[in-house]
Protein backbone atom coordinates (compact mmCIF):
# COMPACT_ATOMS: atom_id res chain seq x y z
CA UNK A 1 0.00 0.00 0.00
CA UNK A 2 1.62 3.57 -0.88
CA UNK A 3 1.33 6.55 1.32
CA UNK A 4 0.79 9.91 -0.34
CA UNK A 5 0.11 12.93 0.87
CA UNK A 6 -3.40 14.08 1.24
CA UNK A 7 -3.26 17.28 3.15
CA UNK A 8 -2.82 18.27 6.60
CA UNK A 9 -5.54 15.61 7.90
CA UNK A 10 -3.94 13.10 5.85
CA UNK A 11 -1.47 11.89 7.92
CA UNK A 12 -3.86 11.58 11.13
CA UNK A 13 -6.10 9.43 9.34
CA UNK A 14 -3.58 7.48 7.76
CA UNK A 15 -1.92 6.55 11.09
CA UNK A 16 -5.54 5.60 12.56
CA UNK A 17 -6.21 3.35 9.55
CA UNK A 18 -2.49 1.73 9.82
CA UNK A 19 -3.21 0.95 13.67
CA UNK A 20 -6.83 -0.42 12.59
CA UNK A 21 -5.15 -2.41 9.95
CA UNK A 22 -2.82 -4.24 12.16
CA UNK A 23 -4.47 -4.15 15.12
CA UNK A 24 -2.04 -1.78 16.99
CA UNK A 25 -2.56 0.09 20.72
CA UNK A 26 -0.75 3.88 20.43
CA UNK A 27 1.72 2.41 22.23
CA UNK A 28 2.93 0.01 20.21
CA UNK A 29 2.78 2.69 17.00
CA UNK A 30 4.81 5.11 19.17
CA UNK A 31 7.58 2.10 19.73
CA UNK A 32 7.27 1.05 16.04
CA UNK A 33 8.11 4.28 14.87
CA UNK A 34 10.21 5.52 17.81
CA UNK A 35 8.24 8.50 19.06
CA UNK A 36 6.31 9.37 22.11
CA UNK A 37 2.88 7.66 22.75
CA UNK A 38 1.49 11.66 23.29
CA UNK A 39 2.94 12.47 19.75
CA UNK A 40 0.89 9.59 18.24
CA UNK A 41 -1.58 11.20 19.88
CA UNK A 42 -1.10 14.56 18.31
CA UNK A 43 -0.61 13.42 14.86
CA UNK A 44 -3.95 11.09 15.04
CA UNK A 45 -6.26 14.00 16.15
CA UNK A 46 -4.20 16.49 14.12
CA UNK A 47 -3.02 18.52 16.71
CA UNK A 48 0.56 18.06 15.21
CA UNK A 49 1.85 17.28 11.88
CA UNK A 50 5.71 15.80 11.06
CA UNK A 51 8.05 17.54 9.32
CA UNK A 52 8.69 16.17 5.87
CA UNK A 53 11.67 14.15 6.48
CA UNK A 54 9.95 12.68 9.43
CA UNK A 55 6.63 12.16 7.50
CA UNK A 56 9.14 9.92 5.04
CA UNK A 57 10.64 8.39 7.88
CA UNK A 58 7.13 7.07 9.15
CA UNK A 59 5.74 6.30 5.59
CA UNK A 60 8.59 4.12 4.92
CA UNK A 61 8.45 2.29 8.15
CA UNK A 62 4.55 2.16 7.67
CA UNK A 63 4.77 0.32 4.21
CA UNK A 64 7.46 -1.80 5.16
CA UNK A 65 5.55 -3.05 8.32
CA UNK A 66 2.75 -3.50 5.54
CA UNK A 67 4.83 -6.04 3.50
CA UNK A 68 6.38 -7.77 6.50
CA UNK A 69 2.82 -8.54 7.81
CA UNK A 70 0.78 -9.01 4.29
CA UNK A 71 -1.37 -11.92 3.63
CA UNK A 72 -0.61 -13.92 1.18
Amino acid sequence: MGYMPLGDRAFGNELLQFRARHYLTQQRLAELLGISLGMVHRYETNAAKPSKRNLIIYRNTMSYYDELNKQD
